[in-house]
């Protein structure tokens, strides 16, 4: 058995012998997602790689997510926070999420190698964070920052240096650099 399977099984025995109904009803979703996976996989006597089991608390932790939005929506709070119950429950199967800092620095790295600059290219960039990240960075998150990042342009000026036509300055202190506007080339001072 995996590292996660016998987690759940170790788990259901302490719920069982702790008659904590919650826990013991999530570990036997999540046995039965798990096992539901590994049927579609290959047959039920298949083992799932580690990466693959955490996929499937994932996805349960994000449909708990989703029902309890919903709940809250609807003026359920109580269906709301036995699913919230269940989430701090899967959530013990989660590897520690990295912080914002650590985020960003596999972000400029992964956008330093790929040589990403515009949104085309956040796709790609995506692709290998998701590897990195393997989970521990919420995707929403993860997408939100590297859309922010892949936005970002340089501050532009155009410069009036003493001439009637306007010239190309990138700031701060990139003074001398030539640059390109649609059909005509400029530098500064």
């Amino acid at each position: 058995m995996n590292k996660i399977s016998d987690q759940i099984m170790e788990g259901m025995k302490t719920a069982m012998k702790a008659k904590d109904t919650v826990t013991l009803n999530t570990l036997r979703a999540l046995k039965t997602a798990l096992t539901n996976t590994a049927i579609a996989k290959g047959g039920l006597g298949t083992l799932l790689e580690e990466a693959e089991e955490l996929a499937v608390v994932r996805k349960q932790i994000k449909q708990r997510e989703d029902s309890a939005e919903q709940f809250r929506s609807a003026g359920r709070p109580e269906l709301a926070e036995k699913e919230e119950a269940e989430i701090a429950v899967l959530k013990q199967f989660m590897p520690a999420e990295l912080t914002a800092e650590e985020t960003a620095a596999i972000l400029e790295t992964v956008m330093k190698e790929t040589g990403a600059s515009t949104k085309k290219d956040m796709g790609q960039v995506m692709k290998l964070m998701q590897e990195r990240t393997a989970g521990r960075v919420n995707g929403k998150e993860l997408a939100r920052m590297v859309s922010a990042r892949s936005s970002t342009r340089r501050t532009v000026k155009l410069c009036f240096a003493g001439t009637q036509h306007p010239r190309l300055c990138q700031l701060p202190g990139n003074h001398g650099n030539r640059s390109r506007l649609p059909g005509r080339t400029f530098s500064c001072h």
